[in-house]
């Protein structure tokens, strides 16, 4: 398991709007964190991004091209979708803006994007509109065209076409020199809609990754840990648990107040609506 230790607060925000109650998009941030850990060598990247559930939009004024999101924050939809209909705003789904903001903060730690392994743990459809979803393909295209290698899972809100060219992870693990990192897609749910699996499926296809021993195992469902009172589903942490062999777990879907937690043998990350930065140490 990656020994990890992340800055007690963000290095950077991102101000997005977020599909609230009511109609209405609310003035929300995406948290930019930085730290460091120790991969075992080799590795081939200098560094580790981790993300996930940017499920917001930015604005963008038409006419002058500048940004102006913390300008509405909590204009209706219908007032949003007018003033767009009448060429005065445009949106931008969080994942198109993010990777060129994080480009800047990975160079000011001293790292060369192209040697950044991107981990993308699912729900990156921006959209004005609650619990939409969608195809997340250009949000996959943004990061692969500033980092050096991409890999992901897909939340309940992504949807991809079946020829897409992404290293997407499910019941899979992949090497990078002597890191191996594993993944499941989607939520326990009903399997008739995209990208659930009934709980016996998806405890299938964790403990086929855990069994391969991975440094990391990236899930778009969240588990719960009694111990912290963080929220999440307490049959997940129990088949995590199965496993005596510890790994970082890096999860999304439900917001936490901490980034980590200890789940004994291993260590959640949780980045829903957040970012980390992990510059290599070279352990």
């Amino acid at each position: 398991m990656w020994k990890v230790e992340i800055e007690p607060h963000p290095h950077h925000h991102l101000a997005v709007l977020t599909p609230g109650s009511r109609g209405r998009l609310e003035l929300d941030t995406v948290e930019i964190y930085t730290g460091a850990a120790e991969f075992p060598e080799p590795f081939p990247f200098e560094g580790v991004v981790i993300t996930a559930d940017l499920q917001g939009i930015v604005l963008r004024a038409t006419k002058t091209g500048t940004w102006v999101t913390e300008a509405y924050p909590r204009i209706s939809v219908a007032e949003f979708y007018r003033l767009e209909q009448e060429g005065h705003l445009e949106s931008v789904p969080v994942g198109l803006v993010l990777p060129e903001v994080l480009v800047d903060v990975v160079r000011g730690r001293g790292i060369a994007p192209e040697r950044v392994l991107a981990l993308l743990c699912g729900d990156l459809f921006g959209t004005p509109e609650r619990g939409g979803s969608g195809d997340v393909s250009e949000i996959w295209y943004a990061f692969e065209g500033v980092f050096g290698k991409v890999v992901g899972v897909l939340g309940n809100h992504d949807l991809l076409p079946p020829d897409a060219p992404f290293q997407v992870l499910d019941g899979k693990v992949v090497s990078f020199g002597t890191v191996r990192i594993g993944g499941v897609s989607g939520v326990i749910g009903n399997p008739s809609k995209p990208n659930r699996k009934d709980p016996k499926t998806y405890r299938a296809f964790l403990l086929r990754v855990l069994r391969k021993h991975p440094e990391v195992v990236m899930i778009h469902e969240c588990p719960s840990v009694r111990t912290a009172s963080l929220p999440g589903r307490t049959d997940l942490a129990e088949w995590l648990q199965e496993s005596p062999e510890g790994t970082l777990i890096c999860t999304g879907h439900v917001p936490w107040q901490p980034l980590m937690a200890d789940l004994p043998p291993h260590r959640v990350l949780n980045v829903e609506q957040r970012v980390v930065i992990l510059k290599n140490q070279k352990g």
